[in-house]
């Protein structure tokens, strides 16, 4: 889950950037 990779979460945010 994302919880267990918050490095995930990173991501999602970026795509969320865009």
């Amino acid at each position: 889950d994302i919880e267990s990779m918050p490095f995930i979460e990173a991501l999602r945010q970026l795509s969320y950037s865009v």
